[in-house]
C-alpha cells in the first residue's frame, strides 16, 4: 500500500515540475492571435460608425441647403424664379472639411386645368461626393427636394 502512495506522489511531483501553474508558449500565441483578431474587428466597426456619422452629417447639410433654396424660391415673385441665377455650387464646412455641394434647379410649369402660367413645380437636386477612409473609390450622393409655387393675382 505504501508503494502505491509513493508512486502516485512521485508522478504528481514530476507533472508539477514540468509546468508549475504557468502557460506554454503555444497557449500564449493562440491567446495573442485571438486578441489581435478581436481588436481588428472592433477597429473596423468603429471606422464604419465614424464613416456613417460623417455621411449623416453630409446628408443633413444637403437637406439644409435644399430647404434654403426652396425658401428662396417661395419668397420671390413667380416670374423671377426661372430667370434667377441659382448658384451651381455651394460650399459648406462639415467636420473641419470644406465640402462642395452641387445645386441644380428644375422649373416645370404645370399643364393641368389651363393654369400653366399660374403654378409650377420647382425641384432642387443637391449632390455631393464622399470618399470613406481606407477605400479607393469616391461615392456620389444626391438629395432631391421639391415644392409647388403659384403666382398670386
Amino acid at each position: 500500500m505504501e508503494q502505491t502512495a509513493t508512486r502516485n506522489t512521485r508522478r504528481k511531483r514530476k507533472a508539477r515540475g514540468r509546468n508549475p501553474g504557468g502557460f506554454t508558449l503555444i497557449e500564449v500565441m493562440v491567446a495573442l492571435i485571438i486578441l489581435a483578431i478581436g481588436m481588428m474587428v472592433s477597429t473596423m466597426g468603429i471606422m464604419a460608425a465614424i464613416n456613417q456619422g460623417m455621411l449623416d452629417q453630409l446628408r443633413s447639410t444637403a437637406m439644409k441647403i435644399g430647404q434654403e433654396q426652396l425658401e428662396t424660391a417661395r419668397n420671390m415673385p413667380y416670374n423671377s424664379i426661372q430667370n434667377y441665377a441659382w448658384p451651381p455650387q455651394i460650399n459648406r464646412q462639415v467636420e473641419k472639411a470644406n465640402v462642395a455641394y452641387g445645386v441644380q434647379m428644375q422649373f416645370t410649369p404645370s399643364a393641368t386645368g389651363g393654369n400653366a402660367n399660374q403654378d409650377a413645380l420647382v425641384q432642387f437636386t443637391i449632390t455631393w461626393q464622399f470618399k470613406p477612409p481606407l477605400e479607393n473609390s469616391v461615392h456620389t450622393y444626391k438629395y432631391v427636394t421639391q415644392t409647388i409655387v403659384r403666382s398670386v393675382q
